[in-house]
C-alpha cells in the first residue's frame, strides 16, 4: 500500500512538472504594437531628445503618464489630435487617458520656443582713427522666437559702407547683442579753385573729414 500510494505521488509530481514545463512555452499570440514619440523643436524640426518607443498588446487600453523632457523656454504641445493622448504641463507629462491601442503609432511632441529679446548695435568707424564708437541713438532691442536666429539688418547710410555680420540663435536670457560696423568710405577731392593753376593738391580722404583751403586760394 505504502509503495502504491509513493508512486501516485511520484506520478503526480512528473505530470506537475510536466505542466509546468509546458506552460512556460506557452506564448501570448497578441499582436505586440508600438507608441513611437518623437520630441522635436518647432523651429528647425531637430530633435530635442532621443525618441521614445512604448509597447502594448493591439486592443489594449492605455492608461499611464511619461514624463517629458524639459527644456527652458519651450513649451510642449501635440502635433495634431490622438483621442486618448494629452500634455499635462503642471507635471511636464504626455498622459495616456485609457488610450486605445490599434495598431502602431508615431507621436510628435512640439517644442514650442518663448518670446526673448535680442540688441542690435550700430557701430561707426572715427574720422581721426580706425576704431568704432557704437551710436546709442541707433540702438535698437528686437523680439524673436528663442533658438530661432535673429533677422538683424543693415541700415544704409550716406558715406559709409556696412561691413558683412553673422546672424545668431536668440538665447532666451536677452544677451544676444548683434553688433554692425560701418566703415567710412574715402574719396578723391579734386579742387579748381584758379581755374586749375596753382590750386590745391587733390585730397583723398575719409567721408566727414573736414579741410580748410590755404589762405589766399580763390
Amino acid at each position: 500500500m505504502k509503495k502504491r500510494i509513493l508512486s501516485l505521488v511520484l506520478c503526480a509530481a512528473m505530470l506537475l512538472s510536466m505542466c509546468l514545463f509546458l506552460g512556460a512555452g506557452v506564448t501570448d499570440n497578441g499582436e505586440t504594437c508600438k507608441i513611437t514619440v518623437n520630441y522635436i523643436y518647432q523651429s528647425d524640426k531637430t530633435p530635442v531628445a532621443p525618441t521614445a518607443v512604448l509597447e502594448a498588446r493591439k486592443g489594449e487600453t492605455l492608461t499611464q503618464g511619461i514624463d517629458l523632457p524639459q527644456r527652458d523656454s519651450f513649451t510642449p504641445r501635440l502635433e495634431g489630435n490622438y483621442d486618448g493622448v494629452s500634455i499635462d504641463n503642471v507635471n511636464n507629462q504626455l498622459v495616456f487617458n485609457k488610450y486605445s491601442v490599434t495598431g502602431n503609432v508615431t507621436i510628435n511632441v512640439l517644442y514650442v520656443a518663448g518670446q526673448a529679446t535680442y540688441t542690435v548695435e550700430f557701430h561707426f568707424q572715427n574720422i581721426d582713427n580706425d576704431r568704432y564708437t557704437k551710436d546709442e541713438t541707433k540702438t535698437r532691442t528686437v523680439e524673436g522666437d528663442v533658438n530661432a536666429y535673429t533677422k538683424a539688418v543693415a541700415t544704409a547710410y550716406p558715406g559709409f559702407t556696412a561691413e558683412k555680420f553673422e546672424q545668431q540663435q536668440i538665447t532666451p536670457d536677452g544677451k544676444t547683442c548683434i553688433k554692425i560696423y560701418y566703415t567710412r568710405n574715402y574719396y578723391m577731392v579734386q579742387f579748381d579753385a584758379n581755374g586749375g593753376v596753382n590750386g590745391p593738391e587733390p585730397i583723398y580722404a575719409k567721408y566727414g573729414t573736414e579741410y580748410t583751403i590755404p589762405n589766399g586760394e580763390n
